[in-house]
């Protein structure tokens, strides 16, 4: 039951991925902010980051988090950060009162 229940949290934070974690991939890679040599671990294939890549791709996803942009819904400027607080608002609401649940969607971002 919690595996299910955990499973069904994940899965409604999916949203997020491609407009944080993704577009940060590509941000930091596109910009060579992230270099081969500098930044991935060469024991391993250059598979994993290393310490000092770690540190990069973490400053841009924070850079990110803190970013700003139009909420169609809420017809006010918020951040990544507060959207994320705010589907795990109403998550909680879906789960304790049985409210419908309607996760962020990247429409609702002008």
């Amino acid at each position: 039951m919690t595996e299910v229940l955990i499973w069904g949290m994940r899965s409604r934070f999916e949203p997020f991925k491609p407009l944080i974690v993704f577009r940060t991939i590509f941000e930091v890679i596109n910009n060579r902010k992230l270099q081969i040599s500098k930044h991935f671990d060469k024991k391993l294939n250059y598979c994993l980051l290393n310490e000092s890549g770690r540190d990069v791709f973490i400053t841009a996803l924070e850079e990110r988090l803190q970013k700003v942009f139009d909420h169609g819904k809420m017809k006010r400027k918020i951040s990544y950060l507060t959207a994320i607080k705010y589907d795990a608002y109403k998550l909680k609401k879906h789960i304790v009162e049985g409210t419908s649940f309607m996760p962020f969607l990247e429409k609702d971002r002008k």
